[in-house]
């Protein structure tokens, strides 16, 4: 009777050098060692007994209690050319009703062209032009949006009912697919709270875990749910 295999722990992936091991016959967790130096480095400080840890490879966030996980969600993360920083800091106070400062990449590439075609676009969505500081108001009326200096203005849009909502009308969790009828029913109880027109359907933050037949199935349903309430609402 052969010996099982045995399965690394952290500790022995950090002993390893991963220059050395063989992905295929060393590990049975090849990612593991993509990640070695996202683990060293959460390893090498203490561990709070409170605290919120974002997985970007996962779209995941988990909030941790004396070292359990007390909730866990799915959060949107950058792109491949877009990518989310790596961040370390202290939660002082949340904020449920916040400003929204545009990040720079989305006003460079996003939101200054849209702008350009529809120049009450900043108006009709409340958002305001500030300085390269962030600090001062700015006229959007005297900024040439062709200009280099553009670049250089932040936007913050206010909070308020203009805000759009992005409704997650899938369990992204679960195996099960959803019917377009239970999709048609999530979009028109949401839509008795928010006005359907700032309301944008989507699928709760990524379907990364789940099979592709799964995931193409529970998109299709959302697609034809989305359809449904469309064509009631004569849209």
């Amino acid at each position: 009777m052969t010996e099982p295999s045995k399965i690394p722990t952290i500790r022995d992936l950090m002993a390893q050098n991963p220059a050395t091991l063989d992905r295929n016959e060393t590990l049975d967790i090849p990612d593991a060692i993509m990640n070695l130096g996202r683990i060293r480095e959460l390893m090498s400080n203490p561990v709070e007994e409170r605290y919120v840890l974002v997985n970007i490879p996962a779209f995941q966030l988990e909030a941790v209690q004396k070292y359990e996980v007390q909730q866990r969600h799915r959060v949107i993360v950058g792109r491949t050319e877009r990518q989310s920083p790596s961040v370390k800091a202290t939660i002082r106070a949340l904020n449920f009703f916040p400003y929204w400062r545009v990040p720079d990449s989305v006003a460079h590439l996003d939101l200054i062209p849209r702008l350009m075609k529809e120049p009450d676009y900043l108006q009709n969505e409340k958002i305001r032009v500030l300085d390269a500081a962030g600090v001062n108001e700015v006229d959007p009326q005297t900024v040439n949006w062709t200009a280099p200096e553009a670049q250089k203005l932040k936007f913050r849009q206010d909070p308020g009912p203009q805000n759009a909502l992005g409704l997650g009308v899938i369990d992204v969790k679960s195996h099960e697919v959803e019917s377009p009828a239970v999709v048609a029913e999530r979009i028109r109880q949401a839509a008795k709270i928010v006005p359907p027109d700032r309301l944008t359907v989507n699928p709760d933050c990524g379907l990364v875990h789940l099979p592709r037949d799964v995931t193409f199935a529970k998109l299709c349903a959302m697609v034809e749910g989305t359809r449904i309430v469309r064509r009631e609402l004569g849209a």
